[in-house]
C-alpha cells in the first residue's frame, strides 16, 4: 500500500505479548514499578504505530524501527501528530537523537525512558506537557533544550540523566515535581523560573555536582530531601516568602558554607540541614515557630548561633 498503512487485528495476541513486557508505570524513589499495557489495534505508518485522539489528531504509540537518528512525522495522511504516547520509545538502546515536530504539544509518560544512548533532545516550543519519567534514565543525554512554553513536568521526568550538566527551566513551570532531577550526578547548574512556587520531594536528590541554587521569590515550600546529598552545593539563596523547609531538604550538603534564612520562614523540618559541616554561623529569624528534631545535627563548623 502506498502509505504503508495497515490495521492490526490481533489484539488478543498483543495482549499476551504485552503482559510479558516490562513497562514502568510510576516512579517511586529510584524504582520504576511495572504497569499493565492495554492492547490496542494501532495503525502503522512506516516505522511508527499510531492511534487517533478524541480531537482527530494523532498520537504516536510506538516506534518499531532501528535507526539511531529519528524524525517523528508532523502529520500522517493529512492528520497532525500532536502527542508522543506513553512508552513510545521506551528502552530503545539504538536511539541517539530525536527530532520532534512543532505540531506535538504533549510527550507522554516514559516516552523516552531508558533510551540509554540518547545524547540530544530538543523539545519544541509547541510542547506544554512532559509526562512522568519522559526522559528518565537517558544516561548519555547531555544536550537538552526545553520548550519555552512548557508548564508541566511529571514526576521523575529527567531522573538519572547522569550526563546532564546544566538545565534552564522555562518560565511557566510552577512546580518541580518529585524526583524530577534525582540522581542527575553530572548536573552543575540550574536556572529556576520566576514562576516557580514549589520544589518537590527529592527533586534534586543526589545531584552531587550541583554548585549553587538560587531559589526564586515565589517559592514557599521546599519539600523533603529536595536537595539532600547535594555534596557539592556551595551557595544557597533562599527567598523572602519561603515558609517551609521540610525534612532533610538540605541534609548532607557538606560543602555549604553560608546560610541565610529568610524573615518569612516558619518551619524548619527534621534533619533539614543535618551534616552541613561547613556552615559557621546561623541566625534564626523571629518568624520561625517550629524547628524539627536534629535540624542542624552534625554541623561541626557552626561557631555562632543567634536565636530570636
Amino acid at each position: 500500500m502506498s502509505n504503508k498503512i495497515m490495521k492490526t487485528t490481533l489484539a488478543g495476541a498483543l495482549a499476551i505479548i504485552s503482559a510479558a513486557s516490562f513497562v514502568p508505570g510510576t516512579v517511586i524513589g529510584n524504582t520504576f514499578a511495572p504497569a499493565a499495557i492495554t492492547a490496542s489495534a494501532d495503525s502503522v505508518y512506516n516505522d511508527f504505530n499510531y492511534d487517533f485522539l478524541s480531537d482527530g489528531t494523532i498520537v504516536i504509540t510506538k516506534y518499531t524501527g532501528t535507526a539511531s537518528s529519528v524524525a517523528i512525522p508532523s502529520e500522517i495522511n493529512g492528520q497532525k501528530v500532536t502527542k508522543i504516547g506513553n512508552n513510545a520509545f521506551i528502552k530503545n538502546l539504538k536511539l541517539t537523537s530525536i527530532e520532534i515536530p512543532s505540531t506535538v504539544t504533549e510527550i507522554g509518560d516514559f516516552a523516552f525512558c531508558a533510551c540509554a544512548s540518547l545524547t540530544k533532545a530538543v523539545v519544541p516550543d509547541s510542547v506544554t506537557t512532559l509526562g512522568r519519567g519522559a526522559f528518565a534514565s537517558c544516561l548519555k543525554l547531555n544536550d537538552l533544550v526545553l520548550s519555552d512554553n512548557l508548564t508541566s513536568m511529571g514526576e521523575g521526568t529527567f531522573e538519572r540523566c547522569a550526563a546532564l550538566t546544566s538545565v534552564d527551566i522555562p518560565d511557566g513551570v510552577t512546580t518541580i515535581e518529585a524526583f524530577t532531577f534525582q540522581e542527575c550526578s553530572g548536573l552543575e547548574s540550574v536556572t529556576f523560573p520566576s514562576s516557580l512556587t514549589e520544589i518537590g520531594r527529592k527533586a534534586f536528590f543526589e545531584c552531587e555536582n550541583l554548585k549553587g541554587a538560587e531559589i526564586p521569590s515565589g517559592v514557599t515550600l521546599i519539600s523533603d530531601y529536595a536537595f539532600g546529598n547535594c555534596k557539592g552545593l556551595e551557595t544557597l539563596a533562599l527567598p523572602n516568602g519561603l515558609k517551609t523547609i521540610c525534612e532533610s531538604s538540605f541534609s548532607n550538603c557538606s560543602s555549604l558554607k553560608s546560610l541565610e534564612l529568610p524573615s518569612s520562614l516558619k518551619t524548619i523540618g527534621t534533619n533539614a540541614f543535618a551534616n552541613c559541616k561547613e556552615i559557621t554561623t546561623l541566625v534564626l529569624p523571629d518568624s520561625v515557630t517550629d524547628i524539627g528534631i536534629m535540624a542542624f545535627t552534625n554541623c561541626h563548623g557552626l561557631k555562632s548561633v543567634k536565636l530570636s
